[in-house]
């Protein structure tokens, strides 16, 4: 287990260019010299990518009045939030501790104090908690006694509960006490095949992260490393908050970027380290540890085409502020990883069934082979009845 010692982030880990080039909007109706249209653009992207607590001092002169009242209000409710995320996620690592469940901390306040050195450096939307398959029960049993509940109904059959954590990677609880949202994740990725869950490995190399008293597992810069990285790539990106935190962390001297380029050859993430940093480079100037600048050298030239076009479909959702949509996003999806297993299993997770299947019809992992020929029902129905 390591103590990190917390430290102020004096490197250049994000540029008001990189924000700036985003406003000019294909299509827009107003000429860039509007001040007022480009200060409301400005301020789309900060509330798009969620990166508005990052320059409180210099937006204010960026700014036209009725856009400068409208961010001070965005950055209250984002402090508040904050805040409420901290004492929730504090809440929950001294349960867990007199419980003796092992967790570690997935993002939000811990890793903004990790890598800023100020927990109000980052917009925390929810808590996201790792814990064993095993003791997954036993974490939502926890949290329920001090009042986080779950949205759903827990199945009382544990063969449905199986299949529940077989097809799924997390379970959503309230903390009505501070109004947030809590994420039990007991792995981090759906397909095993994108980046392996490998709690025991993780939670020895654990960081210990303190916040408002209480010390926090976070995972380990090396694994957070590759976390943030497979977690922005999935999602290709959309939002600039995640690219912010692979910028930092590529920018950082205490890594031990050797052990970084071992995951990654492990896991064969080349193709998506390959993607992240052409995009974070053409954003943020990224800078490349000599340890991975090797492995980008001797990317094929396929790869490099691959991430190149991976690169200009982000960059224009991120310009736009939008998703990209279900279909395309998917079969973006599978060019992060050429390995059959992955791409297949991927391809059962898009025909397959979800955990709401399961909540709608309960059955026993020995019946799960139903779900594939009841999918088109669940779909079509919650299509169709859905509010």
């Amino acid at each position: 287990m390591l103590a990190i010692q917390q430290k102020p982030d004096r490197s250049r880990c994000a540029s008001l260019d990189a924000i700036r080039s985003l406003i000019a909007e294909p299509g827009s109706d107003a000429p860039a010299s509007d001040a007022d249209a480009s200060s409301a653009q400005l301020l789309a992207q900060l509330r798009w990518h969620r990166i508005g607590l990052r320059w409180q001092q210099e937006m204010p002169a960026l700014l036209a009045p009725p856009q400068r009242q409208q961010y001070a209000h965005d950055c209250q409710s984002s402090l508040a939030r904050t805040a409420a995320n901290i004492q929730s996620l504090c809440r929950i690592a001294n349960c867990f501790d007199a419980h003796q469940i092992p967790y570690l901390s997935l993002k939000g306040p811990a890793l903004a104090q990790l890598l800023y050195g100020n927990v109000l450096m980052k917009q925390s939307a929810d808590i996201d908690i790792l814990v064993r398959p095993q003791d997954a029960l036993a974490a939502i049993n926890a949290m329920q006694s001090i009042g986080i509940t779950s949205s759903d109904p827990i199945p009382s059959n544990p063969k449905t509960w199986m299949t529940m954590q077989l097809l799924g990677k997390d379970w959503i609880l309230d903390d009505s006490c501070n109004n947030c949202h809590v994420e039990l994740h007991w792995r981090v990725e759906i397909n095993p095949f994108l980046l392996p869950t490998r709690f025991e490995q993780w939670f020895e190399r654990r960081a210990l992260i303190k916040l408002g008293g209480t010390s926090i597992n976070m995972l380990g810069i090396e694994d957070l490393f590759i976390q943030v990285m497979v977690h922005g790539a999935r999602s290709l990106w959309t939002r600039m908050h995640w690219l912010l935190d692979f910028d930092a962390l590529m920018r950082r001297n205490d890594i031990d970027w050797r052990r970084v380029k071992d995951l990654i050859v492990a896991d064969g993430l080349l193709q998506i380290l390959l993607y992240s940093w052409q995009l974070s480079d053409r954003l943020l100037a990224t800078p490349v540890p000599e340890e991975l600048a090797g492995m980008i050298g001797q990317a094929s030239t396929r790869q490099q085409r691959r991430a190149k076009k991976l690169v200009d479909k982000s960059l224009n959702a991120m310009q736009q502020r939008r998703h990209i949509t279900w279909l395309p996003l998917r079969l973006s999806y599978l060019q992060l990883k050429q390995k059959l297993r992955f791409q297949l299993f991927e391809l059962i997770t898009m025909i397959g069934p979800h955990q709401p299947d399961i909540m709608q019809l309960p059955l026993p992992i020995y019946l799960f082979p139903i779900y594939f020929l009841l999918r088109p029902w669940f779909v079509l129905q919650r299509k169709m009845f859905s509010p």
